[in-house]
């Protein structure tokens, strides 16, 4: 089961030699799998410890995701050789000078390793777009920032630090190339080998190199620009307004907020990029214009009839807005043929439009005609943008009294997807078939399509007929078929998956029934659920609590009873996990989704009720008020305005 570990980090390994032209300094390098492990993996120099999920694969057991998950784990681990134990950050402070460069430099190894999996698009849905949404809250932080006590330490191993540091790092191989970028790394490597390092020396060197290739300006230093987006938190939202001929645009930075009473007044060092609409399709404006001020003008741009689309293969890290009818000429190319744009385009396109609108600064009735073609889209990493945002708005009427409409116009938006893919896998299905399936049939059963429930139930029984043989169901459908079975199914059903979770040998398939255990319907059997995940010798790993109470608080049946245990036991908890590292997960796992005043103010007195002991969850508690606070009022700006949207037309229909 370590085989394609042990395949992936040969490969991946000498590949990075190459790669930083920095031989690997030590005789050998050993990997261990740990039966019970808290961290998914950790990187000691030539003895790499990791989780036994995060390094175990069974080709005939384990799924398509697990197996691109050990892939990830084991690029980032190596990655850690030269960025974190060749070079040392100085201080916690420049955490993410590991983290960042880990976190992107795992694409970069896995995409040598295993290139039609395309880890250079999937990094875009699965890092960039996903911690812009932890970014755009006001109690985000900077990813350089000061570490005074041991409580600090634990709260900035976060997404920022991992994956908005490995965003602006791609960011920055981009606007400088990267060959000019790789080897300014690799002088800076060299130059601090088994010694420690600030940002401020990895900038000097990049800086001589940007210098000697002009890719910078003489009177432009990295510093200057990365200085931006390091020492500050956020991120800016680029608004683009064409003049009426078209030809000329104004382009205006401004600090993206989810919440419409925070305000800012932060500028970054924005890379614009640009391509536009041709006769044979779209030309790439090579330049990088560099936005500085809160404003600046484009000129040169084609008729107004012709739309222009900032930030291409979403390098930069900003979202982008436009004048509407550019919105508009880009919504008809999406209709009329939508492999024009780049998939990367195209998730960007539905992310920013989706994000915009939740902030307030898109209509709605414009995200949602974004979405129109979308029986059209067969790629999986715009399908993933969709499904990220749509799951939130399917969250936040999930608990209404007029859930049944949302969930109908949901279901017509992805159900021709799920009708050409189905259940069945096919042999010559490539890996990223094999994702979009797994996504497509989660989603579609989540929203309880008749067709999805009725065949994942059959599926079920089949594999409770066959004793729990783990070959019963295909690997890439297990998790719905679990979930699906053990919400519809009876006591007998929930007892019949524990006994399989707590006798399988793989620890993959044991994450998947723990999680799947969470779906049941039945609050009882969810109450005693939570209880077995911080209890002793009650069959749940301590390593396990997290995924446990995740899949509770994540059930419809389970978010008040997720969110009551730990308002009555967070003390216990912390003190049972003897960790603070998983607190703050599970102050965002119960509260992600509350979004009615009572529920804020639960939330408000669950801070004061804890404020002594929040420690490194302190900031993950500020987190979920704004988070709340933002749900709140993005349901009384929107709900019934979706709903009208929604009974009226067909703008969320695939």
């Amino acid at each position: 089961m370590a085989q394609f570990a042990l395949d992936t980090g040969v490969s991946i390994l000498t590949f990075f030699e190459g790669y930083f032209s920095i031989s690997y300094p030590l005789p050998k390098q050993d990997m261990f799998a740990i039966p019970d492990f808290a961290a998914g993996a950790m990187e000691n120099w030539g003895l790499i410890t990791y989780r036994e999920s995060s390094f175990l694969y069974d080709s005939s057991i384990s799924t398509t995701s697990n197996l691109q998950r050990v892939g990830i784990i084991v690029s980032h681990e190596l990655a850690h050789q030269w960025f974190g134990n060749l070079v040392t950050p100085s201080w916690w402070t420049d955490l993410w000078l590991n983290e960042g460069f880990a976190s992107y430099m795992e694409y970069i190894g896995l995409n040598h390793a295993q290139p039609s999996w395309n880890m250079l698009d999937q990094f875009v849905t699965v890092d960039l777009q996903h911690v812009m949404g932890v970014d755009a809250l006001s109690s985000s932080h900077p990813i350089s920032i000061p570490v005074e006590n041991p409580s600090e330490i634990n709260e900035i191993f976060d997404d920022i630090s991992y994956s908005k540091g490995a965003s602006i790092i791609r960011m920055m191989s981009h606007f400088l190339t990267e060959a000019t970028f790789n080897a300014g790394i690799t002088n800076y490597l060299n130059g601090r080998a088994y010694m420690a390092a600030d940002q401020s020396q990895l900038w000097e060197y990049l800086t001589v190199e940007a210098h000697r290739t002009g890719t910078l300006p003489a009177d432009v230093t990295v510093q200057e620009i990365m200085d931006t987006w390091t020492l500050q938190m956020g991120f800016p939202v680029v608004t683009v307004t064409r003049t009426g001929d078209g030809t000329t645009a104004t382009v205006t930075q401004n600090h993206f907020l989810l919440s419409s009473e925070a305000s800012s007044n932060s500028t970054w060092w924005v890379p614009l990029t640009y391509f536009v609409q041709s006769d044979d399709g779209y030309d790439v404006i090579d330049e990088t214009n560099w936005l500085v001020d809160t404003e600046m003008d484009i000129t040169g741009l084609p008729p107004s009839q012709n739309w222009v689309i900032f930030n291409f293969q979403q390098t930069g890290y900003y979202r982008v807005n436009y004048d509407i009818n550019n919105w508009n000429s880009i919504i008809n190319q999406l209709s009329t043929d939508h492999s024009i744009i780049s998939a990367i385009n195209r998730a960007q396109i539905l992310d920013d439009a989706a994000n915009l609108a939740r902030a307030g600064l898109l209509s709605y009735k414009t995200a949602l005609d974004a979405h129109v073609y979308l029986s059209e889209e067969k790629d999986y990493v715009p399908w993933y943008s969709v499904i990220r945002n749509m799951k939130y708005i399917e969250s936040m009427f999930s608990s209404t009294a007029n859930y049944s409409i949302m969930q109908e116009a949901l279901q017509n938006q992805v159900v021709t997807r799920y009708n050409d893919l189905g259940f069945t896998e096919g042999l010559e299905d490539s890996h990223l078939t094999l994702l979009q399936r797994t996504l497509i049939v989660s989603w579609a059963c989540l929203l309880e399509l008749p067709d999805c429930l009725t065949t994942a139930g059959t599926l079920f029984e089949n594999w409770v007929t066959a004793g729990g043989l783990e070959t019963t169901v295909a690997a890439n459908l297990k998790s719905t078929v679990y979930c699906v079975g053990i919400a519809e199914g009876t006591s007998a059903d929930w007892d019949f998956a524990w006994q399989v979770a707590r006798s399988t040998n793989l620890a993959s398939e044991r994450d998947l029934l723990l999680s799947a255990l969470g779906c049941s319907k039945n609050q009882t059997i969810l109450a005693n659920y939570l209880e077995m995940a911080f209890t002793e010798d009650s069959g749940v790993r301590k390593q396990d609590s997290s995924r446990v109470f995740a899949a509770v608080a994540s059930n419809d049946e389970g978010r008040q009873l997720a969110w009551d245990y730990l308002n009555l036991n967070f003390e216990a908890i912390t003190a049972y996990s003897n960790s603070f590292l998983n607190a703050g997960s599970y102050i965002e796992a119960a509260t992600e989704e509350l979004n009615t005043a009572e529920e804020l103010n639960e939330l408000i007195a669950f801070k004061t009720k804890y404020s002594e002991i929040l420690g490194s969850a302190a900031r993950a508690t500020d987190q979920a008020i704004e988070r709340v606070s933002t749900n709140v009022a993005w349901m009384q700006a929107n709900y019934d305005l979706l709903l009208d949207l929604v009974a009226s037309a067909t703008s969320m229909s695939g």
